[in-house]
C-alpha cells in the first residue's frame, strides 16, 4: 500500500531528462512551498519513465499542485550500506485551481489561499456522506 500526498507551491525549475538505463529515465523539478512566510522551503521532485513529460507545459512562477509518493531505499553501494535515501516521486502535476479531485476522489483537501501558501494533504480512505445532518 502506498500513501499519496499533495503539495501546493510555486514552480521554480525543471531539469532535463536523465537516462539512467535503457528502461529507466528520470527528471527532476523544484517547487517552492511556504509553511511559514519567513521560511520558504524548496522541494525536489522526481518524475520517472513515462511521467517525465508531465512538466513540459509548466514555467517558472506557475502556482502548481503536485501529487506524489514518498520513496525510501537503502544504498546499494557496499561502502554506503546502512544509509537510506528518500525521494519525493511525483505522479501528477496541475495548475493551482484546476480540479485535482477529478481522478483522485480519495485525496483529502483543506482550504488554501491563492498566495501560494503550502498545504500538504494525505490520502484518506474515509468516504464522505453528504447526507449527514450536522
Amino acid at each position: 500500500m502506498s500513501v499519496s500526498f499533495n503539495v501546493t507551491g510555486k514552480f521554480l525549475k525543471k531539469e532535463e531528462e536523465l537516462v539512467i538505463s535503457e528502461n529507466f529515465t528520470k527528471r527532476t523539478f523544484l517547487v517552492e512551498v511556504t509553511v511559514n512566510p519567513q521560511y520558504k522551503e524548496i522541494l525536489s521532485f522526481d518524475l520517472i519513465n513515462e511521467k517525465t513529460a508531465l512538466i513540459d507545459g509548466f514555467n517558472e512562477g506557475d502556482l502548481v499542485v503536485v501529487s506524489f509518493n514518498i520513496k525510501c531505499r537503502e544504498s546499494r553501494k557496499e561502502r554506503s550500506q546502512g544509509k537510506y535515501f528518500t525521494a519525493l516521486q511525483a505522479w501528477k502535476i496541475s495548475r493551482y485551481g484546476e480540479d485535482i479531485s477529478k481522478n483522485n476522489s480519495n485525496i483529502s483537501s483543506t482550504d488554501s489561499t491563492s498566495t501560494g501558501e503550502e498545504s500538504v494533504h494525505q490520502d484518506s480512505n474515509e468516504t464522505v456522506d453528504d447526507e449527514i445532518p450536522f
